[in-house]
């Protein structure tokens, strides 16, 4: 073989020996790549599980506050065993032990530092600091505070890494989530509605075995009773077509009583020119909007006089209409023709024949045969009468628990 061939021969060696090492080493930061990406993903679904427990784990510890200051016999270490039940810290080791702490209304006050106010044991307002702990400290809080009215929960977990720790770096990665929720008090004002509702499901404890079927209100959290309520959006107009029953002897009545829901006291006589309309409602005698609000028995005519109260009180009244939309399902100019009622959205209270009326949901209404009253939800969310929410709740009185972090 000549000089020539020979150096041929090792310069294609050469390559060829170069692009295996090129490969290896690209082979190498691909596989680096990956691993990287699947340890990151890993850490991120991590990261949202820990901050869904501490959600939970503060709702729920609110939840057992807000029975506290309704009366239940609460201690700190039955709110600590349910924070530690819902972020899994008693499950599984990988949870580490969460830290809460009891919080106040002043807790989300953008005038105070950072946020960082807890309570310790005497109610007063602290830096965040591991004193105050009463899941790490158990012993630190023999009572709830008194002005606690929320819980924060720090929530931590650790997820174990398989590719990093293979390469040489960490094993674990140690994720956090945090979360606050407070009990609000809804405070009882005066409704201008025509109507209430029982609007809980047949299987809710407060429907008293007499709810929708359907219901309008539902829990923050399915199948968790001790979450708040809140307005169920998929019965809503136009995502829902369908009707469903605001006034008839079938409606329910959550099992206290009349099947007329609340009625407005002086609605008899309405078109007679009396105290109440038919030039407006505002002599009229509204129902109390709270937590002992009594289930009203029906006081209005169920004819003429009826509709005419229903106009009255419609916000797009006393002009609207209460005719069966001649389409099926009604045609959107047709739904903004009917008459608009702002109507309480209602569970039972403790028994005894009293409400709960958490807020309102705007319904177009339409009169159906035999005085009774059909309506479509045009409302997605349950509106709070101004000036009537917030604050730490009287014991009994209406209140929701929410997030606040």
């Amino acid at each position: 073989m000549s000089s020539t061939d020979m150096a041929g021969a090792t310069r294609g060696r050469d390559e060829r020996g170069a692009t295996m090492v090129l490969f290896a080493l690209c082979l190498v930061m691909l596989m680096s790549v990956i691993a990287l990406a699947i340890d990151t993903g890993s850490a991120f679904s991590s990261h949202r599980q820990t901050r869904n427990a501490a959600d939970a784990a503060s709702l729920a510890g609110a939840d057992l506050v807000k029975q506290y200051i309704n009366g239940t016999a609460v201690t700190p270490a039955n709110v600590a065993t349910e924070v530690l039940n819902k972020t899994g810290a008693s499950q599984n080791a990988t949870n580490r032990a969460p830290s809460c702490y009891f919080v106040s209304q002043d807790y989300p006050n953008p005038a105070k530092a950072g946020y960082h106010l807890v309570l310790d044991s005497s109610g007063n307002l602290q830096t965040l600091a591991s004193a105050y702990d009463f899941c790490t400290n158990p012993g630190s809080f023999t009572t709830i505070p008194s002005t606690a009215d929320g819980v924060l929960v720090v929530a931590a977990h650790k997820s174990n890494t398989v590719f990093a720790q293979a390469a040489g770096g960490p094993k674990s990665l140690s994720l956090s989530g945090i979360a606050a929720a407070l009990v609000e008090s809804v405070n009882p004002g005066s409704g201008t509605s025509a109507i209430m509702m029982c609007a809980v499901g047949n299987n809710d404890a407060n429907a008293n075995g007499d709810g929708m079927t359907n219901p309008l209100l539902i829990h923050q959290t399915p199948s968790d009773p001790s979450t708040p309520y809140v307005l169920d959006p998929t019965r809503a107009w136009p995502v829902n077509t369908n009707p469903f029953t605001v006034r008839d002897p079938s409606a329910p009545g959550c099992g206290l009583g009349s099947s007329f829901k609340g009625w407005v006291a002086g609605a008899k006589g309405a078109r007679k020119g009396g105290a109440c309309g038919p030039t407006g409602y505002t002599n009229c005698s509204t129902f109390s909007f709270g937590p002992t609000s009594q289930w009203q028995s029906e006081n209005g005519d169920l004819g003429a006089s009826t509709d005419t109260m229903i106009q009255e009180t419609s916000t797009n009244g006393p002009s609207c209409s209460l005719t069966q939309p001649a389409s099926t399902p009604p045609t959107q100019a047709q739904i903004n023709a009917l008459c608009q009622q702002q109507i309480p959205l209602c569970y039972a209270y403790s028994g005894g024949g009293a409400l709960s009326c958490i807020g309102y949901a705007v319904i177009a209404i339409y009169s159906a045969p035999s005085s009774t009253y059909s309506g479509y939800l045009l409302s997605s969310s349950l509106v709070v009468p101004p000036g009537s929410y917030g604050g730490q709740p009287a014991k009994g009185a209406s209140s929701t628990v929410a997030l606040v972090q």
